[in-house]
C-alpha cells in the first residue's frame, strides 16, 4: 500500500516532505525510459512516492500538464483482486488498466496481483 504524488519540482517537494514528515527521503531513482524521477519516504507498512518528469515526455509530464500536481494514484492491498476489479467495474470509477486484458503488462501484471485504478469522473467531484 502506498501513495504516489506527482510534483513539478522534485527537489523542492523533497525538502517540503522531509520537513512535514520529520524524516529524509530514503531512496531516489530515475527512469529515463519513462521520463520519470522518484523519491521515496518509507514507513512500517507503506510508503509515499514523489514523482516528477524528466524532460517533456512520459506519463508524469502528461499528468502534470493536464491536471497539475497532486495524488497520481494510491495502492491498497486486497485478498481478492478479481472481486475488487469486478466491484469497481460496477461503479463510475475508471480503471486505468484492466488485468483481464493486460496480462504481463508492466502496469497491471497478474504476477504482481495489481491493477491501476484511475480516480476520475464523478468519483473526484
Amino acid at each position: 500500500s502506498h501513495v504516489v504524488i506527482a510534483v513539478k519540482d522534485l527537489e523542492a517537494q523533497i525538502r517540503h516532505y522531509e520537513t512535514l514528515l520529520g524524516q529524509p527521503a530514503v531512496d531516489r531513482r530515475e527512469d529515463p525510459e519513462r521520463g520519470m524521477q522518484m523519491a521515496f519516504f518509507r514507513f512500517e507498512n507503506t510508503h509515499i512516492e514523489l514523482v516528477s518528469n524528466l524532460g517533456e515526455h512520459g506519463p508524469i509530464y502528461q499528468r502534470l500538464q493536464q491536471r497539475g500536481e497532486g495524488v497520481h494514484f494510491f495502492g491498497l492491498r486486497t485478498d481478492d483482486l478479481d472481486a475488487e476489479v469486478t466491484r469497481l467495474q460496477g461503479t463510475d470509477i475508471r480503471l486505468a488498466s484492466d488485468p483481464s486484458r493486460r496480462r504481463g503488462s508492466r502496469r497491471c501484471a497478474r504476477t504482481w496481483r495489481g491493477c491501476a485504478i484511475g480516480m476520475s469522473s464523478s468519483a473526484m467531484t
